[in-house]
């Protein structure tokens, strides 16, 4: 887990959210998301442990009836995060990395209305006299130059970017170059009507440009809002994945499995009848195995080849201008295969996390990525604490920590033993 995402969803119960949330915090090791325009005003812990996990936490500012709303969502066994100051435009928090380091994080929401985004930059200023890495970011239903805009009417440099432009250049706050879509926003209507615009950035400060080797945002796909989620790696990292053979619930969506079946418990077995249906068994679960095998290989490079046919029509969308009714209804058709899939990948991630976070109809619970790979990886110690307290994954700490307590152990037991 290496990364951070800040994501305008546009409603956090509707189920293409969740599921394409679930999608890129798994495709791009996300442990920290800022979600705004959450449309939340209440979430049960309870509710979210079962989801979650004791390693997932969270904290939410509510929306004001159906609009706003921002939402954290961390992972606590990775990093602990301290919020400092919410107003309804902005949560502002410290997220400590434990052993990589920490940083200042504002995930924002600004005002369409100049007046009450200016309200945003001075309490955001207030907050920066420390000196931390600080990153912000979020929507904030501002643009700074044509390029930034592509239709509708001709941009014009007005106060609210005059302001956004001096709070950065005061603050000492960079936008650097992102990999994706050049837009994070579109309208959604065709021809002339049609508007994208860069709404959704990711601001760095000059502490975090020296101490990131290599940065990297990216904007990416339109798929479950009119917004894209924007992804900043800010470390690399690698972790061993364990890996599980089980019976497949995802297997039971398909016809075929149950010509597998069938075919496989018409052969005939010698044997008793309990070692008759033990080979049955044994038999059917290999060879569906192997089908799913292949199967799931199938869905996984059509999802990677879904997303970036997707990207490439929104970033010739943002080149031209505009697609034909054709290419647009491609996208379009695009976007409906890619959640189908998605769906089933949905069942396939849910097995593995051993929880229900989806549900029929809306539930302000389900649009967070199940942490799947807890189970598999129960069977090998990843990370201990040390004699101060504090988790390391270092192999030679955890060696050493090991090694005085089952030095202690002897002591104890042979010392008894004397007495």
């Amino acid at each position: 887990m290496d990364s951070i995402a800040f994501w305008n969803c546009r409603g956090a119960k509707k189920k293409e959210s969740s599921l394409y949330m679930k999608e890129f915090i798994k495709d791009y090791k996300v442990f920290f998301v800022g979600l705004v325009e959450t449309k939340i005003s209440s979430f049960d812990k309870t509710d979210f442990d079962n989801i979650m996990g004791p390693n997932w936490d969270f904290f939410i500012l509510p929306s004001e009836g159906l609009s706003g709303g921002i939402m954290i969502l961390w992972r606590t066994d990775i990093a602990s995060f301290s919020v400092l100051k919410t107003i309804y435009q902005y949560v502002i928090g410290d997220l400590n990395v434990f052993k990589k380091g920490s940083w200042m994080i504002a995930t924002v929401y600004g005002s369409k209305e100049v007046h009450k985004r200016r309200l945003l930059w001075d309490c955001i200023h207030e907050q920066l006299q420390r000196k931390i890495p600080s990153i912000i970011g979020g929507d904030f239903n501002c643009i700074l130059s044509q390029e930034e805009r592509r239709g509708g009417k001709k941009f014009i440099f007005f106060q609210g970017s005059l302001e956004m432009l001096k709070f950065m250049n005061d603050s000492d706050y960079h936008d650097i170059g992102v990999v994706g879509p050049r837009y994070t926003w579109c309208n959604n209507k065709v021809g002339s009507g049609r508007i994208l615009k860069r709404l959704d950035r990711c601001l760095l400060n000059s502490m975090d440009l020296q101490n990131i080797q290599i940065i990297v945002v990216r904007h990416l796909a339109r798929v479950a809002s009119d917004h894209c989620p924007i992804v900043l790696k800010l470390f690399d990292e690698t972790r061993r994945l364990a890996r599980s053979i089980k019976f497949e619930d995802v297997w039971l969506s398909f016809k075929t499995s149950e010509h597998i079946v069938s075919k496989i418990w018409k052969k005939n077995f010698v044997g008793d009848d309990m070692e008759v249906l033990n080979k049955k068994c044994k038999r059917t679960l290999n060879d569906l195995f192997y089908w799913s095998k292949n199967k799931l290989k199938d869905f996984s490079s059509e999802n990677d080849r879904l997303k970036a046919d997707i990207v490439l029509l929104q970033e010739e969308e943002a080149r031209k201008g505009w697609l034909d009714d054709e290419k647009l209804w491609k996208l379009r058709a695009k976007v409906r295969e890619f959640n189908v899939i998605l769906n089933y990948l949905n069942t396939w991630w849910k097995q593995r996390a051993k929880v229900k976070w989806v549900v029929e109809g809306d539930s302000n619970t389900k649009f967070f990525h199940a942490f799947a790979n807890a189970r598999r990886n129960s069977n090998w110690i990843s990370q201990v604490k040390n004699l101060e307290g504090l988790i390391t994954e270092d192999p030679r700490e955890v060696e050493e920590v090991f090694f005085n307590f089952f030095q202690e152990k002897w002591k104890e037991r042979y010392c008894s033993l004397d007495n």
